[in-house]
């Protein structure tokens, strides 16, 4: 059970599978309604969308982390430890698994030089033997969400 649930507020829709599913994970489920959410995330005021009305691109940098799978998927994915240690000490805000597949993605503000994690990730990727593409990329202001302000993204 991961520990850092425990006791931690998580909304979730009505569904008592989810329920009850983070009750087990020892969080402190609350339900939703699917309407009231929509609303509070058009408002800014559910956790991660409220941290892009207050331009705090740190916070969502640790928000993408995944506490629940990602202990559970990450070992499946040879070098991903490894891969997560060289990106955040390039300086990497958060490392996070992509979709089902063995994807791996370091995040970080626009501030944080990103050239680093671009070459740490890839020297560790050759020296693990690893084939693949290493490559960044930066949000484009005119696909973002004019409703949603991150300059620092």
């Amino acid at each position: 059970m991961p520990a850092d649930l425990t006791g931690i507020h998580i909304r979730v829709l009505p569904s008592k599978i989810q329920e009850r599913t983070f009750e087990l994970l020892g969080a402190r489920p609350q339900i939703m309604d699917l309407t009231d959410a929509i609303r509070m995330i058009k408002a800014g005021e559910i956790d991660v969308f409220a941290h892009c009305h207050a331009q705090d691109a740190r916070m969502l940098c640790r928000a993408l982390e995944d506490r629940i799978s990602k202990p559970m998927r990450s070992v499946m994915i040879p070098g991903f430890g490894e891969m997560e240690q060289v990106a955040r000490k390039a300086g990497a805000e958060a490392f996070v698994l992509c979709g089902s597949g063995p994807a791996m993605m370091a995040v970080m503000p626009a501030d944080v030089p990103h050239a680093p994690v671009l070459l740490a990730m890839r020297d560790r990727m050759a020296s693990l033997g690893m084939t693949g593409e290493v490559f960044d990329t930066t949000p484009l202001a005119e696909v973002r969400d004019p409703a949603i302000p991150l300059p620092g993204l």
